[in-house]
């Protein structure tokens, strides 16, 4: 089974040691990471006021827990917004039929963001 990245690895560390240069210095130690991931992480700064979200994720992403999804859509159940997580199985971060899912999203577009007096 692949291990799954840790919080920190978002940093510029593991997987994601190639990002290093946007995170500058901060990253480096530990308390650092911990600080700027509060900083980029959109988790800390939803609101009741946010537009609705839907989320496609694939259950065998190796690079973003679908852990990551479900907190965010929990989260914003508890600040009264609108969140919605669309698993696909066995799918990982992308697929090639990933087109197929437009349609879901042109309709969420249209409950949530068109507007009542619009019509398609």
């Amino acid at each position: 089974m692949t291990q799954m990245p840790r919080m920190a690895d978002a940093a510029g560390a593991g997987l994601f040691k190639s990002l290093k240069p946007a995170f500058a210095p901060q990253s480096d130690l530990p308390e650092g990471t911990l600080k700027l991931g509060r900083e980029i992480s959109p988790i800390y700064f939803m609101h009741s006021n946010m537009p609705p979200i839907v989320i496609i994720h694939g259950d065998a992403d190796t690079i973003v827990p679908v852990s990551q999804s479900s907190k965010f859509v929990q989260r914003c159940e508890k600040v009264h917004s609108t969140g919605k997580l669309i698993i696909r199985e066995g799918k990982n971060h992308g697929w090639p039929e990933m087109d197929k899912d437009m349609r879901m999203l042109a309709d969420w577009f249209d409950e949530y963001l068109r507007g009542p007096d619009k019509k398609p």
